[in-house]
C-alpha cells in the first residue's frame, strides 16, 4: 500500500501544474498517506516511545509538512525532489531528538588555530574538479542515529574511520567504530551532561587523544544502544590502534564567498579524509529525496553534524546519520553555487591523524606494531583524595591525574551519574518525609555524604 501511495505522491509532486485541491478526495489520501507511513515507521518511532499515526495533532503536521513538500517540488527554482517520510508527521520538539549538534561555549586550546595552515593540504595546489570518497573506499555506508541526539558522535566516527581506511588500506567492511564510546565518555562526568542532549566533534576527538589515548574499539565490542551509558572500553581491544590522533583543526573556510564556494573544504575532503561540519536542520532538509539541495535556512543557529564525503563544481556529497532511506542512501548534495548554505562552511573541522608505528615502505600504508609486545601501561602511582582514583593521562610521559571513579562525581565523589533501577527501588523504600533541603542534611548527617545516591531524589544506604 505504501509504495502504491507513494507513486501516486511522486506523481502529483513532481507535475508543477498540479494544485492541492481542497476536497474530499486530497483528504483521503492525505489520511491514506499519513496511515500507511506511520505505520511503515512504527518502529522507528517506538525507539524513543513516540505513538504517531492515531491523534489529530500528528495528522496536522503532516498534512502541513505535506503541503510545504509540494509547495517545494512545484518550485522551479529548487534543483532537488523532496519527499514525505518519518520525519513528516513529527514536530519540532520531536525532531529534535534526531539532530545534537551542539557549539561549546568555549573552545580549547587545540581549536585556536585554522586548519588552513595545515601543511598536509597546502595552500595553492591543485585538485580535481570533482571527488567522492565513495569511490576509492575511504569512507564507509550512512549509518543511523536513531532517536539519540548524537549526530555530533557519528560524524565524528565517520571522519575517523575516513582517514583510518586512508591510511592503513583497510576495507569499509573491515571498519566500524563505535560511536557508543564516544557517547558514553566524551562528556563523562559532566554534571547534568547526556551525550543524547547533544555535543561537538572536537570535543569528541580532544578527549579520544587526550584521556583515553587514541583506545576506540569497534562497534563489535561496544554496540550502539540509543542511550548514554556509563564509560568504560576495559578488556576491549584498540580497533585505533595503527593510528593516532595529533591534532584538531577548526576553522571558518575563508573561501565560502567565491564560486564555487568551500575551496578549502574541498581541499580538505581531497587531501586529507571527509570532513565534519555542522548544519542548520529544517523542514526542507528533513524532507530531502535527492537532487542538489539549494534551500537556504531562516535561521542559521547550527543544531545538526554532517560529514562531508566528496564534492564537484555544483554541490557537496553530505553524508547524514539517518540511515540510509533518508535522502540518496544516506547522503545528501549540498549547492556549492547558490551561497553559503545555513552558514555550514562556518563549522568546518577534522583530527590530523597519523600512522602510530610509523609508514611501511613496501606498501605506503600504516605499518604494524614492531615490538613483539606492547610497552606495558605506566604503573599509577599517584595518591588521591576525597574518593578520587588516580589515572593515567599520557601515556607517552606519564602524567598522572585524579579523578572520581567511573560513575560518580563530585564532593568526595559521592554524586551518582545515574541510578539504576534497583537503586531507585531501594531509594524509594528508604526515602524520608522532610522537604527536599532536610532530607538531604539528614541523610548527609546520618549516613554520610558518599552513602547518599542525591540524583535519585531520596536517601539511600548501600
Amino acid at each position: 500500500m505504501l509504495a502504491w501511495l507513494g507513486i501516486l505522491l511522486l506523481i502529483a509532486v513532481c507535475n508543477s501544474k498540479v494544485q492541492v485541491p481542497d476536497n474530499e478526495d486530497n483528504m483521503f489520501l492525505t489520511q491514506s498517506l499519513f496511515t500507511a507511513i506511520t505505520q511503515d515507521c512504527e518502529e522507528f518511532y517506538s525507539e524513543k516511545g513516540l505513538k504517531v499515526g492515531s491523534d489529530a495533532a500528528h495528522f496536522s503536521v503532516f498534512a502541513s509538512k505535506l503541503q510545504a513538500i509540494e509547495d517545494s517540488n512545484n518550485n522551479v527554482e529548487n534543483t532537488y525532489l523532496s519527499a514525505a517520510n518519518c520525519f513528516t508527521a513529527l514536530n519540532d520538539d520531536e525532531m529534535s531528538h534526531w539532530l545534537g549538534a551542539v557549539p561549546p561555549s568555549h573552545d580549547h586550546e587545540y581549536d585556536t588555530t585554522g586548519r588552513e595552515s595545515n601543511p598536509i593540504v597546502g595552500q595553492h595546489e591543485d585538485i580535481p574538479h570533482e571527488y567522492d570518497r565513495r569511490d576509492d573506499d575511504t569512507t564507509t555506508p550512512a549509518k543511523s542515529q536513531g532517536s539519540c541526539g548524537s549526530c555530533w558522535s557519528f560524524a565524528a566516527v565517520a571522519v575517523l574511520e575516513s582517514a583510518y581506511l586512508k591510511l592503513t588500506g583497510a576495507k569499509p567492511s573491515e571498519v566500524d567504530f563505535s560511536e557508543q564510546q564516544l557517547l558514553d565518555c566524551t562528556y563523562e562526568g559532566e554534571t547534568g551532561r547526556d551525550g543524547c542532549e547533544g555535543g561537538w566533534m572536537t570535543e569528541a576527538w580532544w578527549n579520544l587523544k587526550n584521556r583515553h589515548d587514541n583506545h576506540l574499539v569497534s562497534e563489535v565490542d561496544k554496540p550502539y544502544t540509543i542511550k548514554d551509558r556509563t564509560c568504560s572500553t576495559a578488556g576491549l581491544r584498540n580497533s585505533f590502534s595503527k593510528v593516532e590522533i595529533t591534532k584538531v583543526w577548526k576553522s571558518d573556510d575563508d573561501s565560502a564567498i567565491t564560486t564555487p564556494m568551500g575551496i578549502q573544504t574541498a581541499k580538505d575532503i581531497y587531501k586529507v579524509s571527509a570532513v565534519a561540519v555542522a548544519w542548520r536542520m529544517e523542514t526542507a532538509f528533513s524532507s530531502y529525496k535527492s537532487g542538489i539541495f539549494n534551500t537556504p535556512c531562516i535561521d542559521t543557529q547550527v543544531d545538526h553534524a554532517l560529514t562531508l564525503v566528496g564534492y564537484s563544481a555544483e554541490y557537496f556529497i553530505g553524508k547524514n546519520s539517518w540511515g540510509t532511506k533518508w535522502g540518496e542512501a544516506g547522503h545528501i548534495k549540498l549547492s556549492r553555487t547558490t551561497g553559503n548554505l545555513c552558514n555550514f562552511l562556518r563549522y568546518v573541522m577534522y583530527p590530523e591523524v597519523k600512522c602510530r608505528f610509523g609508514v611501511d615502505r613496501s606498501s605506503g600504508k600504516c605499518a604494524e606494531n614492531s615490538s613483539p609486545t606492547e610497552a606495558p601501561a605506566p604503573l599509577c602511582t599517584r595518591r588521591c583524595y576525597r574518593g578520587k582514583e588516580c589515572y593515567i593521562m599520557d601515556s607517552s610521559t606519564g602524567d598522572m591525574g585524579c579523578k572520581c571513579p567511573i560513575g560518580f562525581y563530585g564532593f568526595n565523589c559521592a554524586v551518582k551519574i545515574k541510578c539504576e533501577k534497583k537503586d531507585k527501588t531501594r531509594c524509594n523504600k528508604k526515602k524520608l518525609r522532610w522537604p527536599s533541603g532536610k532530607w538531604q542534611y539528614k541523610c548527609d548527617t546520618k549516613m554520610g555524604y558518599k552513602n547518599c545516591p542525591h540524583l535519585c531524589g531520596h536517601c539511600d544506604k548501600h
